[in-house]
Formats: C-alpha cells, sequence, structure tokens
C-alpha cells in the first residue's frame, strides 16, 4: 500500500479501486464518522413459547436464535467494509489479509455447514397469498403483500403468541412463521426492514425433518459476502445481511512469524432480555474483545467463547473472559 494514496501499489488484482468506499475517504469527500446503516432487528418482536423451541434445534438453529439479535455496532461494521475488497474477499488488514470462513460460521453459530443447498427453485411470480395460507394456515390482506414481500408486521402478529391449546399441527406452523421471520429479516435480511421475502417460505414447504437437512451456514456465509461486497462499493449507505454473524465471527490473520497463528477479535454481542451483556477483559474498550491464541488450542478457544457467548444470551449478566 502507498502510504501517500489509497489502494495497492500494484493495481493487477485489486482492480476495483476506483469504486471502493475508501477512495472518496481518503480524499475527503465523506466524513471517517459517517457510518453505514443496517438493516437489522435488535430485539426479538415474539413470544418464543417453549412449545416451539423443538423445532429450532431440530433444524439447527436454536443457537443462532439465542445471539440473532444482538445489537449491531455500525461503527464495527463500517471499519471492517472499508477494509473488505470483493476481488479477493478479504479483508486488508495492517497485519495482513483476513477472511470469513465456514468453520468460523460453525464454531461461533452452530448453524449447519454440511447438508443440501438452500436454494429456492426459481422466482415465484404470482399465489403468494394462497402459499402463505397453505403453509401458515392463515390468508394474509392483499394489502400486507407487495411484489414477493411480506410485510413484517402482519406475520408477528399474526404468529407471535402460540395459543395456549394449540394441538400439534398448530405448533408446527407458528413454529414455521417464526423460522421464516428468522431467516427472512436476520439471516437472509435486505434492506427493505419492513418486508421479509416470501421466496424463502418455498423451503419451509418440507416437513421438518427436510427442513432440517438445509445448509444454512453456507448459505448465510455466500450472503454475507454479497452483502460485504455490495457495501464496499462508494456512495453506499446501508448495509444488510446477517451482520450479527460479521460482528460475532472469528477473523483468522497469519503472522509471517508465526510465533502467534491466530488473533481472535470479538465484538459487542448479546442484548437479550432487559439488559446489554458484552465480552470485557478489563480493556480500555469494553466493546472488543481480542484473544492472542496460539495454534495448538485456536479451537479449543473457539469453543470456550462460544459457550459463553450463549450462557451469556441465556443469563442475562455481564460475562469476562
Amino acid at each position: 500500500m502507498d502510504p501517500a494514496a489509497p489502494g495497492p501499489l500494484d493495481p493487477s488484482v485489486l482492480t476495483m479501486q476506483h469504486q471502493h468506499r475508501s477512495t472518496p475517504l481518503w480524499d475527503a469527500q465523506v466524513s471517517d464518522a459517517e457510518t453505514l446503516g443496517t438493516r437489522h432487528p435488535d430485539s426479538v418482536p415474539w413470544v418464543i413459547d417453549d412449545r416451539i423451541i423443538p423445532y429450532l434445534e431440530l433444524t439447527s438453529l436454536y443457537d443462532f436464535h439465542l445471539v440473532a439479535y444482538s445489537r449491531v455496532d455500525c461503527a464495527i461494521i463500517t471499519a471492517l467494509v472499508e477494509r473488505w475488497r470483493q476481488e479477493t474477499h478479504t479483508f486488508h488488514l495492517p497485519l495482513g489479509e483476513a477472511t470469513i470462513t465456514l468453520l468460523d460460521v460453525a464454531l461461533l453459530t452452530r448453524l449447519p455447514i454440511e447438508g443440501r443447498a438452500v436454494c429456492t427453485g426459481g422466482r415465484q411470480l404470482s399465489g403468494w397469498h394462497d402459499m402463505v395460507h397453505r403453509i401458515l394456515g392463515e390468508r394474509p390482506p392483499p394489502e400486507v403483500i407487495k411484489g414477493s414481500g411480506l410485510r413484517c408486521t402482519w406475520l408477528v402478529q399474526t404468529f407471535s403468541h402460540l395459543p395456549g391449546d394449540a394441538d400439534e399441527a398448530t405448533i408446527s406452523r407458528y413454529a414455521k412463521a417464526y423460522f421464516l421471520y428468522l431467516i427472512g429479516a436476520v439471516l437472509f435480511a435486505d434492506k427493505t426492514s419492513n418486508q421479509i421475502q416470501l421466496l424463502y417460505l418455498t423451503l419451509l414447504d418440507d416437513p421438518w425433518e427436510r427442513i432440517a437437512e438445509y445448509s444454512w451456514g453456507s448459505a448465510a456465509l455466500g450472503y454475507l459476502y454479497r452483502r460485504l461486497c455490495g457495501a464496499a462499493h462508494k456512495n453506499v449507505k446501508e448495509i444488510a445481511g446477517p451482520l450479527v454473524i460479521l460482528q460475532l465471527i472469528t477473523i483468522t490473520f497469519n503472522f509471517k512469524s508465526h510465533l502467534v497463528s491466530y488473533i481472535l477479535i470479538t465484538f459487542a454481542i448479546v442484548s437479550c432480555g432487559r439488559g446489554s451483556i458484552f465480552l470485557s477483559i478489563n480493556l480500555t474498550e469494553p466493546l472488543v474483545v481480542v484473544i492472542l491464541l496460539l495454534h495448538h488450542n485456536h479451537h479449543q478457544m473457539l469453543h470456550t467463547v462460544r459457550g459463553r457467548i450463549l450462557h451469556a444470551g441465556r443469563a442475562s449478566t455481564p460475562v469476562a473472559v
């Protein structure tokens, strides 16, 4: 990198510097205090009945559900996006290049990374009302569906409270409604924060055993890459996608010295219930945890940190690493 100008010394690999958001930032065309807007729900508008949890556990999304509504730090997300290069799908940092891997996603979120590809099988141009009625058991009013988008407020108001006398079929339908919200508003969120794409409902038009076969983790990682690439362009003001993964993720650096193989950076995490929870090791900035790890204990430490994250989400009390 040239210290007097942004971008690479050799543009043969990083060919899109002229479109990258770091260029106007360096040229002072935008303020360095300006952050990206994030499309991410920071609270769960749902009463998660205990009868729904077994379905989340069956599909391996229960652990992700626990951290899905963590408060996202816009400054941290913006700083990472400014260092993301879509030519290489890596963060370019002072210590070298780093990226997010499937192993990172699996260890910190427990999202499955093996199984069926998450594919909607093409765009359905009509019949959305009939599909919602068939799968969820309720027919939405015409005004709550626009194109292929379903208004979130209708979904929440209709399915967020499971009746006490519900039979197993009703519980399954309500579980699919919450599942649709979880993947449509968090895991595969787009910039229309008041709508959920009904394309994802086509994935739920199967028995639960079939739904549990999907590789949600690999799909989420691919979608996050796509959103990072889009947000890395100059003049882009917002970013969507599974931003909680970006904030919780492990970023691995490989030092040329090989004395230290990994640095785990975990950002401000869980906002659960009435209190905000964060990891802290008595740093001056409690929102960031930096742990130096040796190569041989990297995976063990990841399991430990992940366990404490989930414990913090359940306990609603601060946790120190």
